[in-house]
C-alpha cells in the first residue's frame, strides 16, 4: 500500500463476527475521486483485484474516501463453521 498509495499510516482490523469475516483498511492517503466505486488509473488495479475477488465468493467491497484525508476499504466475506470434528 505505501508504495502505490503514498500512505504513511495504515491501519488494520479482522473482525469475526456472527456469520461474516469482516476486513477494514484505512489509511491517510490523498484520497480518491468519491462516487467511483473503485478508482481508475494508477493505483486502482489493486482494489479492483480486491472488489473481484470479495464478490467471487459472495462478498461485498466497499470504498470510502475523504478526498485528501483518509481512504477506508472494508471487505466483508460470509462465513460459516462447519462444527463437524473429523471425517465421520
Amino acid at each position: 500500500m505505501v508504495r502505490h498509495a503514498r500512505v504513511d499510516q495504515t491501519a488494520l482490523s479482522l473482525r469475526l463476527e456472527e456469520r461474516v469475516v469482516r476486513l477494514q483498511i484505512s489509511d491517510d492517503r490523498i484520497g480518491t475521486p468519491l462516487g467511483q466505486r473503485v478508482p481508475a488509473g494508477p493505483g486502482g488495479h489493486g482494489l479492483m483485484i480486491m472488489l473481484e475477488r470479495a464478490e467471487a465468493v459472495g462478498g461485498e467491497f466497499k470504498l470510502s474516501s475523504t478526498s485528501g484525508q483518509r481512504t477506508q476499504v472494508e471487505v466483508s466475506i460470509p462465513f460459516q463453521h462447519d462444527n463437524r470434528k473429523g471425517d465421520g
